[in-house]
């Protein structure tokens, strides 16, 4: 599960008109840190970022599996 660097988190943020919640994972503190500053760059204000593994991931959200790209 890895999100960074952002582009397919910005892009959909972008087809859901910055509303919404959008959840963006990546098991790397450092790489979470490049998401977090280009959806800032990017004026993303709808995604919350984690810096989770799969295993707990999947333990925060029982539906988590329907939602992974």
């Amino acid at each position: 599960m890895c999100a960074a660097p952002g582009g397919k988190t910005s892009h959909i943020a972008d087809l859901m008109k910055n509303s919404g919640v959008l959840f963006a994972n990546d098991a790397n503190i450092a790489r979470c840190r490049a998401i977090i500053g280009n959806l800032h760059r990017l004026g993303v204000n709808n995604a919350i970022v984690s810096n989770l593994n799969a295993e707990e991931y999947a333990k925060v959200s029982e539906r988590s599996r329907y939602f992974v790209m």
